[in-house]
C-alpha cells in the first residue's frame, strides 16, 4: 500500500462555449493527478478524469446529457478501485408560469469494485414544482438502485414539499 504522504501535481482544465449556436451549451473537461512515490510502495494512486456535456434549450425545454470517466487507483493487490464512468440525461419543461416538471436519469458504473466486480448504481426521478404567488409546491419522486455501487442497496423515495415567502 501507500506508505507515505506524497507529494504530486495535478493539472484540470475545461473548455466550454455557448455561443456557437443558440441555445446550446457545451464543454470537455480533463483531469490528471500523478503523486511522487516510492519506489517501496505498490499501489498506484494516480488518477485520471475526463468529463463532457451538452445543454440545449428550445422554448420551454431544457435538456442536458453528461459523460464522466474517473481511472481510480489500483490498491496493494492489484485490484482496481474506484474508477467510474458515469452518464446523466435530463429533460425539463416549464409547461407555463406557475408550472415546470423534469425528468432526471443517472446511471453510475463502478468498475471492478473489489471480488464483486462491476457494479452499476442507476438512479431516476421525476420533478414537479407549481408557484403560486409567494408558495411554491414542489414534488419530487426518486428511485436509485446499487445505491454507492452496494449490490442491492436500493431505495424508493417521494417528498412534498410546500415554500413559503412572506
Amino acid at each position: 500500500g501507500v506508505t507515505t504522504n506524497p507529494d504530486g501535481t495535478n493539472i484540470n482544465f475545461a473548455i466550454t462555449n455557448d455561443s456557437m449556436i443558440e441555445g446550446l451549451s457545451f464543454g470537455f473537461g480533463h483531469g490528471k493527478t500523478e503523486y511522487d512515490l516510492p519506489s517501496t510502495d505498490v499501489a498506484t494512486i494516480d488518477t485520471e478524469s475526463v468529463a463532457a456535456f451538452a445543454n440545449y434549450s428550445f422554448g420551454p425545454l431544457t435538456v442536458g446529457v453528461q459523460n464522466n470517466y474517473t481511472s481510480g487507483s489500483v490498491n496493494a493487490s492489484g485490484v482496481h478501485i474506484g474508477a467510474n464512468e458515469v452518464m446523466a440525461f435530463g429533460i425539463a419543461m416549464n409547461v407555463n408560469d406557475s408550472l415546470s416538471v423534469s425528468y432526471n436519469d443517472y446511471e453510475n458504473k463502478y468498475l471492478k469494485r473489489g471480488s464483486d466486480g462491476d457494479v452499476t448504481q442507476d438512479m431516476d426521478g421525476i420533478q414537479v414544482a407549481y408557484t403560486m404567488g409567494g408558495a411554491t409546491l414542489r414534488i419530487s419522486d426518486a428511485s436509485v438502485s446499487n445505491a454507492g455501487g452496494t449490490t442491492g442497496n436500493s431505495e424508493d423515495r417521494t417528498e412534498v414539499s410546500l415554500l413559503m415567502a412572506f
